[in-house]
C-alpha cells in the first residue's frame, strides 16, 4: 500500500501493519534475562531508571521490525544479503547473532536447570 501524501493515520496504520513481525520477535527476546535485569536495576537504582525499560523495548521493536520487513520485503535471508554486501559484514552479523542468542539463553537454562 502506497502512503506518501496520505494523512498521518494512514501512515502510521501502515506501519503499524509492516511491523507486525517485529511485534513477535521482541516477544520472544522477553525472557529470565530481561526479568532478571529488570530486577536488578529496580532494586539497587529504584525508580530512577524506570524509563529504561520502555525505551529498550521501543529500540528492540523497531531494530527487529526493520529486519523482518527486509527479510519478508526482498524474500531473501538476511546472512545472503549481508553477504552480497560484504562476505566481513556477514559473518560480523552471524557471529554477534550467535552471541547475542547465547547470551539471551544462557538465564533460561539456567531457571530451567534449578
Amino acid at each position: 500500500m502506497e502512503v506518501q501524501g496520505q494523512g498521518w493515520w494512514a501512515r502510521f496504520w501502515e506501519a503499524a501493519r509492516c511491523s507486525g513481525p517485529g511485534w513477535l520477535l521482541s516477544a520472544y527476546t522477553l525472557g529470565a534475562g530481561s526479568a532478571v535485569s529488570s530486577l536488578w536495576a529496580g532494586s539497587k537504582y529504584g525508580y530512577d531508571l524506570l524509563w529504561v525499560q520502555p525505551v529498550a523495548m521501543l529500540m528492540g521493536v523497531v531494530i527487529l521490525s526493520g529486519a523482518a520487513f527486509v527479510s519478508l520485503r526482498n524474500e531473501e535471508r538476511p546472512y545472503r544479503l549481508f553477504w552480497r554486501l560484504s562476505p566481513a559484514l556477514a559473518l560480523a552479523w552471524g557471529l554477534a547473532s550467535l552471541l547475542a542468542s547465547v547470551i539471551w539463553h544462557f538465564p533460561q537454562y539456567g531457571l530451567a536447570y534449578e
